[in-house]
């Protein structure tokens, strides 16, 4: 009877356990086919979020096909029953496929969640429906594992660029900032109980009031005499520069009795009326014509500025490196823009070295071949944003060949940081 107890307690804290642990999250991995004529291996991310039994998200597939980089975006909707995750394509989002596709074609993803060690992956198989005689059902396996750094999803990437990535409620959660720690509230001072006694002899002390100024005091009366000497020399200064006028109007009439009958245009002429007003002021004006310089002066203008390609990469920060371990004396290097098509360009440089200047990011692959010399076992890559497109940041994908080896890295840099990859030569 012990034992049996034991054995049902044990079973269900396995069982409890499992129930615990939804499929809320990201998971990112491999989706590969059975036919030997279709496309093979393809790099898959499903966002999921689990309410009870049911299950909502975003899947996003890239595929190579002839050095142009396809994907397509969409959303699904699902169930979970015990052990079985069933997810079914519900709505397309965006896809870079030339022409149209037949939206009655839905893959549908029947995921096992398994535990290894620590971390959760999705292991299970996907389908395609046969909805005419011309498409045939397909299928194949698909591999995913748990991740927890929502900055590298792809996924996530292009969602942000299409403003749909805060509808996922983890990832929303994810990006929002902690909330500043709240202070607590001041504690108000206390107060003293007042002295008693004092207060009381205060209360029957006589009020004495106050002194009032004296409505002229010495200082008032200095500065006042002080203003009315000053008005006394400027009526002054006034009257003396009236009889110098005077004075010099009578020397120039002595000295040139002519200038009578040119009084208009030496000097203006004042008539004073029975009353003592005087008329307003005649001065005749020279109306004649002044030579102008017409040559109209035309500024040169000014050259167009055209900045040298990664003209401050020394003074952006650098993000942390993605590391890739490579064998080959040579690799070969395919840049793609990772999402939608809106203008990215981005320069790259190895070792300081400028090797790719200034080039728009597109569906089709711009490609490089570096050569590492045999002495050196780590070089430097790092991808420069010359601008940032319509949908900040600047985001692309790298495709890495070492001979059969491939490597995929997202990388995204902006107006203040670069991406950068280092890769290290694999010891034999």
């Amino acid at each position: 009877m012990r034992t049996f107890v034991l054995i049902s307690l044990f079973v269900g804290a396995v069982l409890t356990g499992r129930a615990q642990k939804s499929v809320t999250g990201l998971w990112t991995g491999t989706l590969t086919n059975d036919s030997t004529t279709a496309r093979q291996d393809q790099s898959f991310e499903i966002a999921l979020t689990q309410y009870k039994e049911k299950v909502y998200g975003y899947s996003r597939r890239t595929f190579i096909v002839n050095d142009t980089l396809y994907y397509v975006l969409k959303r699904v909707k699902g169930k979970v029953d015990g052990d079985i995750c069933e997810v079914t394509d519900d709505e397309y989002i965006s896809y870079n496929f030339p022409g149209q596709v037949d939206k009655g074609v839905k893959v549908t993803y029947y995921f096992h969640l398994n535990q290894h060690d620590s971390t959760w992956s999705l292991d299970g198989r996907w389908s395609t429906n046969r909805v005419k005689r011309n498409f045939y059902a397909m299928s194949g396996t698909v591999a995913m594992r748990e991740e927890t750094n929502l900055d590298n999803s792809k996924l996530f990437a292009h969602m942000e660029e299409l403003r749909i990535a805060k509808e996922v409620p983890f990832y929303a959660a994810y990006k929002t900032p902690a909330a500043p720690p709240t202070a607590s509230p001041a504690s108000k001072p206390v107060t003293k109980p007042a002295n008693t006694e004092l207060a009381r002899a205060e209360k029957q002390a006589p009020k004495q009031e106050a002194v009032k100024p004296a409505k002229n005091t010495r200082r008032e009366e200095n500065e006042q005499k002080k203003q009315t000497a000053a008005i006394s020399a400027t009526a002054e200064k006034k009257a003396d520069d009236s009889d110098q006028k005077q004075a010099f109007s009578k020397t120039v009439s002595d000295s040139n009795p002519s200038s009578n009958t040119d009084t208009k245009q030496v000097q203006t002429e004042i008539a004073v009326t029975p009353a003592g007003k005087k008329q307003p002021q005649e001065t005749k004006i020279n109306t004649s014509p002044v030579a102008v310089n017409s040559t109209p002066v035309v500024s040169a203008p000014a050259a167009p500025r055209n900045p040298a390609a990664a003209e401050f990469v020394h003074e952006r920060t650098a993000a942390a490196p993605q590391v890739v371990n490579f064998r080959s004396d040579s690799l070969s290097l395919a840049l793609y823009d990772n999402g939608e098509i809106d203008g990215d360009t981005v320069s790259v440089l190895l070792n300081d070295e400028i090797i790719l200047a200034r080039q728009g990011l597109k569906a089709s692959a711009i490609k490089k071949t570096i050569q590492i010399p045999a002495d050196k076992d780590e070089v430097r890559l790092v991808l420069y944003a010359e601008n940032l497109g319509r949908y900040p940041p600047n985001t692309g994908l790298l495709v890495v060949h070492d001979g059969d080896d491939v490597y995929q890295l997202r990388f995204t840099a902006d107006l203040q940081q670069n991406a950068v990859i280092v890769f290290k030569r694999k010891q034999k």
